[in-house]
């Protein structure tokens, strides 16, 4: 099972902020593959923030791409960490 924490910044979150924040997270819960990992998704101003580790690099570009397909995301930046095989 995939955890997604949905974080706001210190200051007062938008709504819309809010709800896009759901939204991508969402869809990660629903297209990527289960692999059991910690994604944080953090949302200003439309900017989506990804966290946290992808088990492969293809893990780290679909995240990227699911992010990008969701209605309203503005930027994105892709802070997942490539963890090297066993």
């Amino acid at each position: 099972m995939a955890i997604y924490y949905i974080e706001f910044p210190d200051a007062v979150s938008s709504p819309d902020d809010i709800r896009l924040a759901v939204r991508v997270a969402e869809q990660l819960e629903n297209q990527l593959p289960n692999r059991g990992r910690r994604i944080v998704v953090e949302v200003q101003n439309r900017i989506v923030i990804l966290r946290g580790e992808a088990p492969s690099a293809q893990f780290f570009h679909l995240a990227g791409q699911i992010v990008w397909k969701t209605p309203g995301v503005a930027d994105l930046s892709n802070q997942l960490i490539v963890q090297p095989p066993p």
